[in-house]
């Protein structure tokens, strides 16, 4: 049964992470971090307790509703048209080389985890790879807050293995809660900015 669970939840962190980091409309890319944080817990679960990987899930999911009201009282979430942005063949390009090399390195990686679970391993690299490239390729505040959040995403997977704290887990889930409210009012700052020059 955990093998199972954590197949699916490797999956779905495929999945999504690979969504997240190729799509440019909102709507999809939040719908994709929710998988993707569906997927997360699903793996969480086969080495911590149903509580600690369903605060996980939870955490991704409040996360994505929060930018979710935040993009739809902006009327953001229907200004951009294509699904899929101009340059998608060279993100699709990075994002096959980041499963390659996962997939290549996972042994030496299980080592240098201090030896968890194969699908643990990979999707905690997998999550870390695609949020620190999406950090560099992104300069949206809330797409950088999202990459930023993926890659705490992988790090918490992979410190789940060695340590299973709830109290880490809560100051985690409020570093992510910190890190979305502060992208909103840095994306504000920045439209009010872009507004009051085309006014100029």
């Amino acid at each position: 049964m955990e093998s199972v669970l954590a197949i699916a939840g490797l999956v779905l962190v495929l999945l999504g992470s690979v969504a997240v980091f190729l799509l440019r409309t909102w709507r999809w890319a939040l719908a994709a971090f929710a998988v993707q944080s569906l997927g997360m817990g699903l793996v969480a679960l086969t080495i911590v307790a149903l509580p600690i990987a369903l605060a996980e899930t939870l955490t991704g999911w409040l996360v994505a509703g929060i930018l979710a009201l935040t993009l739809r009282r902006e009327g953001m979430g229907t200004a951009e048209v294509s699904i899929i942005p101009p340059g998608w063949l060279f993100r699709a390009l990075l994002a096959l080389m980041i499963l390659v090399t996962a997939l290549a390195l996972l042994p030496d990686l299980r080592g240098a985890l201090n030896d968890p679970p194969g699908p643990v391993t990979l999707a905690a690299v997998v999550l870390m790879a695609f949020g620190v490239l999406g950090l560099g390729l992104n300069e949206q505040p809330l797409r950088v807050g999202v990459a930023l959040i993926t890659t705490l995403q992988g790090f918490e997977l992979a410190y789940l293995w060695s340590e299973r704290s709830l109290l880490v887990i809560a100051l985690l889930a409020a570093v992510h809660l910190t890190i979305v409210l502060s992208v909103i009012y840095l994306n504000a700052v920045t439209r009010r900015s872009l507004e009051e020059e085309v006014r100029a």
